[in-house]
């Protein structure tokens, strides 16, 4: 229970950080911040709601790191998304993320 409630404060903090993050410029940066806000959503996904909150965050980083031209956080956030999506049930969505983010990182090898 300490442990959930730890990552419920997390979650607050990182919610202050994303909102600074949109007045920004610094795409990126925001990007960065809904990722690791998907992060903590998946040590915390309690409901449906959670659920869809983190899939929101992964794929709102996913078009900012494409959009920053990142393509090694781009697949990673890519792969990320497909394997909350596995955990949704939804395998035809994921098996296609999967094969243009296998593609997208084994091109920066």
């Amino acid at each position: 229970a300490a442990d959930r409630g730890a990552y419920r404060e997390a979650l607050q903090l990182s919610e202050l950080r994303i909102a600074l993050y949109r007045r920004s410029p610094q795409r990126s940066a925001l990007a960065s911040a809904l990722e690791k806000r998907a992060e903590l959503l998946e040590h915390v996904v309690e409901t449906v709601a959670d659920t869809s909150a983190r899939l929101a965050q992964l794929r709102e980083a996913r078009h900012l790191f494409a959009a920053a031209g990142d393509p090694r956080r781009l697949g990673g956030t890519q792969a990320e998304l497909a394997y909350a999506l596995i955990q949704t049930g939804d395998y035809e969505e994921a098996e296609t993320l999967l094969r243009e983010a296998r593609s997208m990182l084994a091109g920066l090898e």
